[in-house]
């Protein structure tokens, strides 16, 4: 029987199941099969290249990140796509925009050149064993992840809670608020104190 990691034009269902198995291959290929719809719906909605490119790798951190979750009820590019979706709604929603609509220079959060978890973390320079130069390379570091979900579990409970809500579940800073019951002036504040807290976990886990 032919392998399907090998097949000219893998359908959605192999190239899933491949990329729970940690296929790398069949991960590049789903990536060039769906990215420039998730840039393009961004750049229509938002009209910024820079924006859309932030969008598009955040989209993929987390289509990478629960590509367990996906049962099939609906077709791999409608998934991806509310993912996309979810992502660019965040993104209006978020302080940075919002500075950014008022004419205020900021940095984005998922610009191409950076690496994805270092803008995640936002600390530069932490650089994982198999890092590769395409942004789906970044993505979709495996030794990266492990040493992240390492270091989550040396923060105190409010920071680690925090990172999964807003980098993980996509929370916006308003449902955020709401669900750990803070002011929404502060969340802002306290993310980016526990992004801090994080990478000095990650930098105590490389250099012990």
């Amino acid at each position: 029987m032919a392998d399907p990691a090998k097949s000219p034009d893998p359908t959605d269902e192999e190239l899933v199941k491949l990329v729970r198995q940690g296929d790398r291959d069949a991960s590049n290929e789903l990536y060039r099969r769906y990215q420039q719809e998730v840039y393009d719906r961004a750049l229509a909605k938002l009209g910024d290249r820079d924006a859309a490119d932030s969008i598009r790798q955040q989209t993929f951190i987390t289509v990478f990140e629960k590509i367990d979750q996906f049962r099939g009820e609906s077709s791999l590019s409608a998934w991806i796509m509310k993912i996309g979706g979810r992502t660019t709604i965040n993104y209006v929603k978020s302080p940075e925009n919002q500075r950014r609509q008022r004419g205020e220079t900021v940095p984005l959060r998922g610009a191409s050149s950076e690496d994805s978890w270092d803008l995640i973390l936002n600390r530069p320079g932490i650089q994982a064993p198999d890092q590769a130069g395409t942004p789906l390379e970044k993505v979709l570091s495996r030794e990266r992840k492990l040493l992240v979900k390492q270091a989550l579990g040396l923060l105190k409970p409010e920071d680690r809670r925090l990172i999964e809500l807003f980098h993980i579940k996509q929370r916006s800073y308003e449902e955020i608020a709401a669900e750990l019951g803070v002011p929404l002036r502060t969340v802002n504040t306290k993310l980016d104190r526990a992004r801090k807290r994080l990478s000095a976990a990650l930098k105590k886990l490389k250099n012990p």
